[in-house]
């Protein structure tokens, strides 16, 4: 669901179709079912660490060749890398912090040294960036080595991928069992509707369903079609953040008392009994379904009056009044209305829910639902007191979490868009990447998460302890391996033996 610009994921600027990287490799990849905790050498076939720990030594695997048949070289990796890290995605400008330097010792070693000691996440996320050749990393279409390459595209419609017959890493143990299909088609659709009803229709073949609702839709419709199948995986993967983030641009919203009055009048247990038959659970941990998840929401809540006496407390004191049934500025008369940005359909019930609860305190809301693009434009110029968001980036990575809560640092981040600028925030940041201790990094995550949660930055959602996959019957998974389930291409055609 969605649009792309482009599928060229060196560009800086629009929107790669999620697809592009099946033309390329990238020095690690991360194991399916893991979340981003375990990755395996791909390009790479040794990485050791320098003895200062200041850097580390990557030695290529000698078959890999691009898609044009030239060798992946040491030139390759370096051009591709400080292309991404300086002309690439915002999201991909980290790494510079570090001053990396880069040498090539032979024409498959690579040596990568940096002003302090490596952790584990600046490895993964220069070991993740898609590496392409010297020649073409700065035009439009770079070469990559990856098992597809692109045949058609239809800007935010559609892209093709053909599989290369001679992909250098057919036979490699972590690819294997991954990448039976000969073409891959992506489809793009509008919304959730148009989506559900496409796959309906067998437009595509398989679908990862996370809407109660519509899963319910498909449990129906596969009682009369056979052809479709549906499963129920475990939840392997970290659980994102998800939910209504505060616009603290505007003045209210940076008091984290109403911002705790107002969550607190977010009635999860009611919401999700009433619209949801308990099908879901309270995100209570921006790390959650990890090592490090602490549950940080109070069990001992007020209840849902008390609440409502809370909020009317705290905006009270605030300035915001109650007169005429309205809540309005004391001093100027203003009144309270608040406007509730959602990117599609499936929460207006949420936000619905939420506005009834509002409304008895004098608050006007508005709920507007506008088109990714729209959405985005609303989201990044703050027309919006709450806003639907999802922080996706790898939860357990520093530079990840430094470019989403360093306000300024990355104009996408959430940081920029809601505009969080708290000292306290960057402390925690600044002294989890002072930490060389594992067990100092861990409880100083722990503080972090713990802190993030008791500002009430967001409104936390929900999530779902498993996985929801529906298919047709044409593809399979085609061998015992139901964490594959979340990953399209560890799936084959029937015609694949079991």
């Amino acid at each position: 669901v969605g649009s792309f610009h482009h599928h060229n994921p060196f560009r800086r600027l629009g929107k790669s179709a999620r697809e592009s990287n099946l033309a390329y490799d990238s020095l690690l990849i991360p194991a399916p079912h893991n979340g981003n905790r375990l990755f395996y050498g791909h390009l790479a076939k040794s990485i050791s660490l320098l003895p200062n720990q200041k850097g580390f030594i990557i030695t290529l695997q000698p078959h890999a060749t691009f898609a044009n048949h030239k060798p992946v070289l040491a030139e390759d990796v370096i051009a591709s890398i400080k292309h991404m890290y300086t002309h690439g995605p915002w999201i991909a400008r980290g790494l510079l912090e570090h001053e990396p330097s880069f040498k090539a010792l032979d024409p498959r070693t690579i040596e990568i040294r940096f002003t302090s000691d490596v952790r584990i996440d600046i490895l993964t996320s220069l070991g993740s960036v898609p590496i392409a050749s010297k020649e073409s990393v700065q035009s439009t279409n770079p070469i990559g080595s990856g098992p597809y390459r692109l045949t058609t595209s239809h800007i935010g419609s559609y892209t093709q991928f053909q599989k290369r017959k001679d992909y250098w890493a057919n036979n490699l143990d972590a690819t294997h069992n991954y990448f039976h299909f000969d073409v891959v088609k992506t489809l793009y659709y509008r919304n959730h509707h148009s989506a559900l009803e496409g796959f309906k229709r067998h437009e595509y073949d398989i679908k990862t369903e996370y809407y109660y609702e519509n899963w319910q839709q498909l449990r129906r419709f596969s009682q009369h079609n056979p052809a479709i199948e549906l499963h129920i995986y475990p939840q392997t993967n970290p659980i994102p953040m998800q939910g209504f983030v505060f616009n603290q641009y505007k003045t209210l919203w940076r008091n984290q008392k109403v911002r705790a009055a107002l969550t607190a009048c977010f009635d999860f247990n009611r919401l999700n009994q009433n619209l949801f038959h308990n099908h879901y659970h309270r995100i209570e941990s921006y790390f959650g379904n990890t090592h490090l998840q602490r549950s940080t929401l109070e069990h001992n809540k007020p209840d849902h009056k008390q609440a409502l006496v809370a909020l009317d407390t705290a905006l009270t004191r605030a300035g915001w009044v109650i007169k005429s049934h309205m809540r309005v500025h004391e001093n100027t008369g203003e009144v309270l209305s608040l406007r509730i940005l959602l990117p599609n359909k499936y929460n207006e019930k949420i936000a619905s829910y939420f506005a009834q609860t509002l409304k008895k305190l004098g608050i006007e809301v508005h709920i507007e639902t506008l088109e990714s693009s729209r959405y985005l434009h609303a989201f990044r110029s703050g027309q919006y007191d709450l806003a639907y968001t999802r922080i996706t980036d790898n939860i357990l990575s520093i530079n990840s979490l430094e470019n989403q809560w360093f306000k300024g640092k990355n104009p996408y981040s959430i940081a920029s868009l809601a505009g969080i600028n708290d000292p306290n925030i960057e402390t925690l940041l600044t002294a989890l990447r002072e930490n060389e201790k594992p067990l100092q990094q861990v409880n100083t995550m722990a503080a972090l998460d713990e802190y993030l949660m008791s500002q009430h930055l967001i409104i936390p959602f929900w999530y779902q302890d498993h996985i929801q996959v529906a298919h047709w019957n044409n593809i399979h998974l085609p061998h015992d391996n139901p964490y594959a389930s979340d990953w399209i291409y560890g799936w084959a055609s029937t015609s694949t033996p079991k």
